[in-house]
C-alpha cells in the first residue's frame, strides 16, 4: 500500500498453500485475488475488489481454519521467545532434559537373571 500503486492483484496461489489468502485489513479497492484459469483485463481491475465478500462466505470455513492456525503459530512462537529469554518462570522451564547416564539405564536381562537365582 505504501508503493502508492494503482491496483494490486495477488495470483500464483500454490496448491502446497491455502486455497485462498488470509485477508488483511489492507485489503481495499486498490486490491484484488486471481484464481487459476481467471481472466482478468484491466478494465476489470474496479470489479475485482467486489469479488472478495463472496470469496469470504465461500471460503468461511477454511478462512476460519487458517486463523486458528495462525493464532495457534503465534502463541507457540511467544512461547518460544518467553523461553528464549528466561522470563517463562522456574528453572525446570528453562533447562533442557538431561541425557540418561549410563548408570540409570535399565539393567539388562542377564542382571535379572542373576538376581533372579
Amino acid at each position: 500500500m505504501r508503493m502508492n500503486a494503482e491496483f494490486i492483484m495477488l495470483n500464483h496461489f500454490s496448491q502446497r498453500y491455502a486455497k485462498i489468502p488470509l485477508f488483511s485489513p489492507d485489503f481495499n479497492e486498490k486490491v484484488g485475488i486471481a484464481f487459476d484459469h481467471m481472466k482478468v483485463c484491466f478494465n476489470d481491475f474496479p470489479t475485482v475488489p467486489k469479488l472478495t465478500a463472496p470469496l469470504k462466505a465461500l471460503f468461511a470455513g477454511d478462512i476460519e481454519e487458517m486463523e486458528e492456525r495462525r493464532e495457534k503459530r503465534e502463541l507457540r512462537l511467544v512461547r518460544a521467545a518467553l523461553l528464549s529469554s528466561g522470563q517463562a518462570g522456574g528453572p525446570e522451564d528453562s533447562e533442557p532434559q538431561k541425557k540418561r547416564t549410563h548408570a540409570e539405564d535399565p539393567q539388562s536381562p542377564q542382571s535379572k537373571k542373576v538376581r533372579a537365582k
